[in-house]
């Protein structure tokens, strides 16, 4: 299979990208740091989830451009993780997935499961490729502000 996404080291208490002997970026045959990207990038936000334009926030590249980098993960971090809210974060983590995996062919599947633990948001994102193994990657993402 070929090594397709940069590879995340983990140093001391962070992961960190890393370059072989020849000053290349490190691969792996992984979709970890293309999910993290997916999910943690910001995409604008709708005005319907924040009125305010200047807070809508957003990566300048996703402006005029077909291909959107990033989701609306971001909007829900404040949110008092109730079962709305958690089916909330379970759709836009789904929609950021579908985007960038499967309507690109890149995936022939994508799901996605939220737990919330204690006050904690973690998900697990499961990719199916069309000729190869699926990646499930499990992330702990935040602490909310709870009930």
């Amino acid at each position: 299979m070929p090594k397709h996404d940069v590879k995340l080291s983990y140093i001391s208490d962070y992961y960190d990208i890393t370059f072989d002997s020849d000053g290349n970026l490190e691969t792996e045959d992984s979709f970890e740091s293309a999910i993290i990207n997916t999910i943690l990038s910001e995409e604008r936000a709708e005005e319907s989830q924040v009125s305010i334009p200047e807070l809508r926030r957003g990566w300048i590249g996703n402006e005029n451009n077909d291909l959107i980098i990033g989701s609306r993960f971001w909007v829900y971090n404040q949110q008092r993780l109730r079962q709305v809210d958690i089916n909330l974060i379970r759709s836009e983590v789904s929609r950021a997935l579908q985007r960038t995996f499967v309507d690109t062919g890149i995936a022939v599947s994508q799901s996605v499961r939220i737990q919330i633990f204690e006050d904690r948001v973690n998900f697990t994102a499961t990719i199916e490729r069309p000729n190869g193994p699926t990646d499930e990657k499990y992330y702990a993402v935040w602490t909310g502000t709870g009930e």
